[in-house]
């Protein structure tokens, strides 16, 4: 799954502000779904940035 569609399916979902940091996040994010630890990783960045607990899940994608 890449950042876009992340990106996408958080619209209208949360806080346009915490939205907003998400989306940053994860464009500033390095994204590999083939390395190890990627789920986590990015989890950790996006609720760090937030004022408030925000949990998302990535699930592995199978190589096209």
């Amino acid at each position: 799954m890449d950042p876009n569609t992340i990106i996408e399916a958080l619209r209208g979902t949360m806080d346009p502000a915490l939205r907003e940091a998400a989306e940053r996040q994860l464009n500033e994010t390095e994204f590999h779904s083939c390395c190890p630890g990627w789920s986590a990783m990015v989890q950790s960045q996006l609720t760090t940035t937030s004022a408030s607990r925000i949990q998302v899940i990535l699930l592995p994608q199978p190589l096209e």
